[in-house]
């Protein structure tokens, strides 16, 4: 199995945790691919030599083929990493050679062996109520046309974008992308483009009309909903918090989710993981994220 890993300088080495994880748990096939969003590095100009660096030293076995957003045509039009990192998900086919790949965050780090391959995970822990939740709905009803932007299992509203890793095949991509082009009679990326430059998609807003980009829905929406493929359900959950002790009676579906940066977790977390932190790097990680993202210091001493 291809493993493509999607990081960005936020997740420097919570991205090394989580290859560490995957290499554990999985039985994955050379190469390695790592998406790296480099269109935000300021002040972090050496970032993606710093990132490949590394890694390819902490994993001399792992073949990697590092490709940059930067590289990509379009991507610089396209303002928001959040954003970016989906439209790499939904696009991957346009890059890889591969039939099939399993996509992982670059804050997951496992602690088990999920099941991942031909089911549709699944967590029960979202507020189906919750502002952002409406809007993903939204989203995934206006683009696949259908009138409901919600699994729904045994009566009851589930999410499936809580849980950030999949198999995803070429053949489902490609026609996920063919069913929206031909209901707008416009490209994928460059319907997206347009529809974030009009505030159509939105990155944040508490008006319950608005949408809000959602590429995991778009997918399994897409798969039992318009395709109406019979893909059984996995309850994952939404994971454990990273520094979460984990009770020794879970015994299936683990894994740790940290939507932190790495400057938010103790170095000792890493380094009790056998991962080293140069003083330098970790610096530079520090002042990219105080640049990039200063309201997660601003409540700090």
């Amino acid at each position: 199995m291809h493993v493509v890993t999607l990081t960005f300088p936020g997740h420097f080495f919570q991205t090394v945790a989580s290859i560490q994880s995957t290499q554990k748990w999985y039985q994955v096939e050379n190469p390695w691919y790592v998406f790296v969003d480099d269109s935000a590095v300021d002040p972090w100009h050496t970032y993606p030599d710093d990132l490949s660096t590394y890694l390819q030293d902490f994993f001399p076995s792992i073949e990697f083929q590092f490709i940059l957003t930067s590289s990509l045509d379009k991507f610089k039009d396209c303002k928001s990493g959040w954003w970016r990192q989906q439209l790499v998900k939904l696009q991957l086919d346009l890059w890889l050679p591969e039939q099939q790949w399993f996509v992982i965050d670059g804050d997951v780090v496992f602690e088990s062996n999920n099941i991942i391959d031909g089911v549709t995970p699944i967590s029960r822990d979202e507020d189906p109520n919750e502002c952002v939740t409406i809007l993903s709905a939204n989203y995934v009803k206006t683009m696949l046309g259908i009138d409901r932007g919600r699994l729904d299992v045994n009566g009851e509203p589930v999410t499936t974008n809580a849980i950030p890793f999949r198999v995803v095949t070429r053949e489902l991509l490609q026609g996920l992308r063919q069913h929206i082009e031909q209901k707008f009679n416009k490209n994928f990326m460059n319907l997206h483009l347009e529809w974030f430059a009009n505030k159509t998609i939105v990155a944040y807003s508490q008006n319950t009309t608005d949408q809000i980009m959602t590429e995991w829905e778009l997918i399994e929406l897409y798969r039992h909903y318009v395709l109406k493929q019979t893909v059984p359900f996995s309850d994952i959950g939404s994971g454990y918090p990273l520094m979460h002790r984990i009770p020794v009676t879970e015994e299936h579906s683990l894994y740790r989710h940290s939507y932190q940066r790495d400057c938010e977790i103790p170095v000792a977390w890493f380094e009790k993981r056998g991962i080293t932190i140069p003083q330098a790097v970790w610096g530079r990680s520090l002042a990219w994220t105080q640049h990039n993202e200063p309201d997660r210091f601003k409540n700090q001493p």
